[in-house]
């Protein structure tokens, strides 16, 4: 233990921070430039100074006894710590016991080992000729019988010809003489499943159906459930020549000769790993031959990377005698400003392909339709508000309904619930099957037209048997055909959609859409930090999107008038014009092509970024410590950059490991990124999982997901349902944040940084992430959960006064979003908290401007100054420092000294581990290969083979660590 140090020693020691602070400022908690890699070999090593703790009860809590209260303040907007001789000594034996470690010393003097940008793993594109001619052969025979059996004659088994098959002649001609083509259709004709099959059999016929190796790049919908139905077309094949890979599963073909089906995100992480050990690799783009891109609409951030990247790559292959083909498969909308992008120095534009609709022209409905011939029964509709909405509607020739009410001047007229429901009635009158598709702008008009609906369900026709359910993703029939023909149903649905929920809904059977043409556009303000959700009318394309789901051969209602429909937008913005851009710029730093700096990706985007949100995503990388100084990729953000998250997110898992706290760190990532909403918006149900001494959104949703789970994987189904019907939860989410997190564990588990659990298990489909006790030893630790939540949702802090509201940077007083079981009358008179939220929203109302937080959490200030804040300098105050220039923190003058060491030698420590323990590991696998690597310092690594020794002394850190954590919490 330390000894109590003089005044002339604390001031000494105060000066020391104070110029270390200023001289360098580290991202923590894994420093600057770290490598990743996972405390894991501890964990399952024998004689771990660690031990399992006894879980605690879980909630509903026991009222322990009161915290002693904190001391007095003298700064108006400080967070107190308190302390006391038994925590100082903690602190102090955590510094003792980092410091002891003489290694970390070496590894700060000596610069980062770095592996090289390319390793050669001999993939599957070293097979050798005479293998790829043999299945060739095999490829053509099987394809000449099936074309000349017998089997091709009866109904049913492929005589008729589709509309994209009558062009195939025309689609190959233009794929041979061109590198990009652009093949345009309508809704119905089944392009995405079509033209990859009429590629793979123009090749399979010339004898090179092995070198053919097709990827197809769906963004829309499931690309497993498409995989599924182009497999079952192709069964005649002698091999499986059909496979897909999406979040957290996969199928793949076999190799060479195959058509794979994936997603942008998937196909960018294949880049990344590619650069990095293409072992690990699934979809190799160096086999690739031919790439469609289905439908690219919308212009998502991934989808606009994927082009920029396809194109330079292109351009690579081109050199090398080894084109790659791009073929996009979209409708007219959207094909003008690709075609720009595509065009080559000749001013060559990339030719398109026509496929004509195989459906009549399918009738669209507004709302003059709607109210010309009109029946008795249905003016019971036609209220008040629906009148003057009708009379709003009529005017709007004079307002520019593509903007929003704050830019327009004029308020914008949204239909009221009565309104979408005479557009409910006109549809199930005019039809007499299949499902009713109701498209509204967000969730809270979903619920006030399902009040509305179950109200006035007398109103609808009384021969049809009406049933009102709120669409949700973990509905999706993936065994179905999206192509499939209505069934006849004696009871009809009316189902309710918010705009943001259709990317990956699918129900086949629907016969009508009935559109409020409105949707909610999100837009990030990086100087702000917040969300900016404005409601605007839907754009031509979106509006084509959403009549898509009657299969063209439905009913199209807008409650528009036919003068605003003419005059709507015909794309909506790029969504990297509107979006947070830090995980796009670790895609572009972690993916390895020719000349691949931030900034000459982000110029040579087809629609160019804000230059501003740019700059502010590359710095939130430098603090997350993901880039150096130099803004090139760390190891720890050569990790975070093939998880299928948020930098910080991923960040979390990372971290979660390492304290052994995995699952809650799971959870908490799978609830952010799907931003469900567990308790369903009731107060009650939150308050059931409510923690006096943790108040937190996200740790609440935690604990009820954790018993939820528990009781499925006893096999307790009853009691599970019963659970969630006594607590009013909602199942969707449940089911969506259980298949969320298994697949984060997955791809967690493929980034290696768990590559000794590997050895353990060789079956990744029984893995979960609750299922591994070495990682969940302190899964009951709330303090150490709170951290890792501070982790996660950097740099989102904000303070929480007693009876104000809360304050966020830069100094701006916020109210929550919804319900949230933060509240600022349970902080004492004085005092006050640190909070992370997840999202600051703001929205426009009658009274103005309205700024909310989303899922709030209060945050311990020892958690917040070692997990969350990325510097802590003093300031000229005695007894007070500064966490990110912002949220001053006050406590004792000595404790805070001690403290700010502990914060710097911890960054240091944990930059050790990741970077010691990547190299390592990258050591090993080349070791375990054929040809031997190239490494300037493979005897140094050679020579630590088994670290064993030192990642126990880490281990001993980390547990001291949240030992520290547990034992300030008796303060809060």
């Amino acid at each position: 233990m330390l000894k109590p140090k003089s005044g002339f020693e604390r001031h000494t020691l105060r000066t020391l921070v104070q110029r270390r602070s200023t001289s360098q400022s580290s991202a923590h908690p894994l420093g600057p430039t770290q490598s990743a890699q996972d405390l894991s070999t501890l964990l399952s090593y024998p004689g771990s100074a660690s031990e399992p703790r006894p879980p605690s009860d879980h909630p509903p809590f026991k009222k322990g006894k009161s915290s002693p209260a904190p001391l007095g303040s003298t700064h108006p907007n400080a967070v107190v710590i308190p302390s006391d001789d038994k925590l100082s000594n903690a602190v102090d034996r955590l510094t003792v016991k980092i410091r002891g470690m003489e290694w970390l010393s070496q590894h700060h003097q000596q610069p980062t080992i770095k592996l090289p940008q390319n390793i050669s793993g001999g993939g599957d594109h070293s097979w050798p000729d005479f293998a790829k001619k043999k299945k060739s052969q095999a490829m053509a025979r099987a394809q000449k019988n099936y074309e000349s059996s017998s089997e091709l004659a009866q109904p049913g088994k492929g005589t008729a010809t589709t509309a994209t098959s009558s062009r195939s002649q025309a689609i190959v001609q233009a794929i041979n003489e061109n590198d990009v083509v652009f093949v345009q259709g309508e809704t119905g004709s089944e392009m995405q499943t079509e033209v990859p099959q009429i590629i793979l059999n123009h090749w399979t016929r010339l004898q090179k159906g092995a070198e053919c190796n097709v990827i197809v790049v769906q963004l829309q919908g499931d690309a497993s459930a498409t995989a599924k139905i182009t497999g079952a077309q192709r069964a005649h094949t002698t091999s499986r020549q059909v496979g897909y890979e999406v979040e957290g599963r996969s199928d793949l073909p076999q190799s060479h000769g195959s058509i794979t089906f994936c997603t942008p995100g998937v196909l960018l992480r294949s880049l990344q790993v590619d650069r990095h050990d293409q072992r690990r690799a699934k979809i190799s783009m160096e086999n690739a031959s031919h790439i469609v891109v289905d439908n690219v609409q919308p212009r998502t951030t991934e989808l606009d990377l994927l082009l920029c990247f396809l194109k330079r790559m292109q351009t690579q292959r081109r050199l090398r005698g080894n084109p790659l083909k791009i073929v996009f498969t979209s409708p007219s909308l959207g094909l003008a400003t690709l075609r720009a992008y595509f065009t080559t120095a000749d001013d060559h534009p990339p030719p398109v392909i026509s496929i004509p609709s195989p459906n009549p022209p399918q009738p669209r409905l507004y709302l003059e339709d709607l109210t010309e011939n009109l029946r008795e029964e249905g003016r019971a509709f036609l209220s008040d508000d629906v009148m003057d909405y009708l009379r709003r509607e009529s005017g709007a020739a004079a307002i520019d309904s593509t903007l929003p009410p704050s830019a327009s001047g004029t308020e914008l007229a949204t239909p009221p619930a009565s309104a979408m429901a005479l557009g409910i009635w006109h549809a199930l009158s005019s039809t007499d099957q299949g499902d009713v598709l109701v498209v509204l702008p967000g969730g809270a008009e979903v619920k006030d037209l399902r009040t509305t609906l179950r109200e006035g369900t007398a109103a609808f026709p009384p021969d049809k048997q009406v049933v009102v359910e709120i669409a949700s993703k973990p509905r999706t029939l993936h065994h179905e055909n999206p192509v499939k023909s209505p069934r006849s149903h004696a009871v009809r649905r009316v189902i309710l959609a918010s705009s943001s929920s259709l990317s990956n809904l699918h129900y086949p059977n629907v016969t009508c859409v009935v559109d409020s043409v409105l949707t909610r556009r999100r837009r990030y303000d990086p100087s702000r930090r917040s969300t900016i959700v404005e409601t605007v009318r839907a754009t031509q394309a979106e509006v084509d999107a959403r009549s898509a789901f009657t299969g063209g051969r439905g009913i199209y209602i807008g409650m528009i008038s036919r003068t605003t429909a003419g005059r709507l937008r015909p794309l909506p913005e790029p969504e990297i014009a509107l979006s947070e851009l830090s995980a796009a710029a670790l895609t572009v730093a972690g993916t390895n092509l020719p000349e691949n700096s931030l900034d000459g990706v982000f110029v040579d985007l087809p629609d160019r970024p804000n230059t501003i949100a740019v700059a502010a995503a590359i710095g939130d990388l430098k603090r997350l410590g993901a880039l150096d100084a130099d803004g090139n990729l760390t190891t720890l953000g050569r990790i975070l950059s093939q998880l299928p998250l948020k930098p910080s997110l991923g960040k979390m898992l990372i971290c979660g490991a390492l304290l052994r706290c995995l699952d809650p760190a799971i959870t908490a990532a799978a609830v952010i990124k799907r931003q469900a909403d567990l308790f369903g918006g009731s107060s009650d149900a939150r308050k059931r999982f409510y923690h006096p001494q943790f108040p937190s959104d996200i740790t609440a949703q935690y604990w009820a997901y954790t018993q939820w789970e528990e009781l499925m994987q006893r096999g307790c189904t009853t009691e599970a349902t019963t659970f969630v019907k006594n607590n009013r939860l909602n199942l969707s989410a449940l089911r969506v944040v259980k298949a969320e997190k298994a697949a984060l564990f997955h791809a967690l588990h493929g980034t290696g940084v768990m590559w000794p659990l590997k050895r353990e298990f060789e079956l990744l489909s029984f893995l979960h992430s609750s299922s591994l006790p070495a990682f969940n030893i302190n899964k009951s630790s709330l303090a150490t959960i709170s951290a890792l939540i501070a982790v996660g949702l950097q740099p989102h802090f904000g303070l929480a006064q007693s009876g104000r509201p809360y304050r966020i940077y830069p100094n701006q007083d916020v109210m929550p979003v919804g319900e949230s079981i933060v509240d600022t009358r349970i902080i004492k008179n004085g005092s006050a908290c640190v909070l992370a939220y997840e999202e600051s929203l703001e929205t426009a109302t009658t009274n103005g401007r309205q700024v909310g937080l989303l899922n709030i959490n209060c945050i311990p200030s020892l958690a917040y100054i070692l997990f969350g804040a990325t510097t802590f300098r003093p300031k000229e105050n005695k007894g007070v420092y500064v966490c990110d220039d912002w949220i001053s923190i006050q406590g004792s003058p000595d404790f805070l000294d001690r403290l700010a060491i502990l914060k710097g030698d911890l960054d240091r420590c944990l930059g050790w581990v990741y970077d010691k323990v990547l190299l390592r590991e990258a050591w090993k696998r080349h070791q375990e290969r054929r040809h031997r690597p190239v490494f300037a310092e493979d005897g140094e690594l050679g020579r630590e083979r088994h670290p064993w020794q030192e990642l126990n002394k880490i281990d001993q850190v980390m547990k001291s660590t949240v030992d520290l954590l547990d034992q300030a919490t008796r303060y809060r």
